[in-house]
């Protein structure tokens, strides 16, 4: 009987924290399809009542996909190869002996991945 009480409650949590984790998610998905003056007026809602196509439409009649796209590109290749840079010159002057802070740059390297490790 125990056992059984406790696999209730257990169950009982994880339905209620996946809930909890799916409702943003649903009211994004169903706002999506709001019409836009009704959520000014009435706000987010779980159910609403008005029906719209009006924000897909202006999503795919632009070039705001294509614009989002090449944004996203220009970020994610300009952001690594300057971190790639970055780190590669970092370790190119940590690995030279005759470099005269080296020591410092190596003690402050390992004192930030410490502190980092506990985050």
């Amino acid at each position: 009987m125990r056992e059984r009480l406790f696999l209730v409650i257990v169950y009982g949590f994880l339905i209620g924290f996946a809930l909890i984790c799916f409702i943003p998610f649903w009211i994004v998905l169903i706002n999506s399809f709001a019409n836009e003056s009704y959520i000014q007026t009435a706000g987010y809602q779980l159910f609403p009542t008005s029906f719209s196509l009006d924000a897909y439409a202006m999503l795919l009649s632009g070039e705001q996909v294509f614009r989002s796209y090449g944004v996203t590109l220009f970020v994610t290749i300009t952001g690594t190869v300057l971190g790639v840079l970055l780190t590669a010159s970092y370790a190119y002057v940590l690995s030279h002996p005759k470099v005269k802070y080296r020591n410092i740059l190596s003690f402050l390297t390992f004192f930030t991945m410490l502190l980092a490790q506990d985050l």
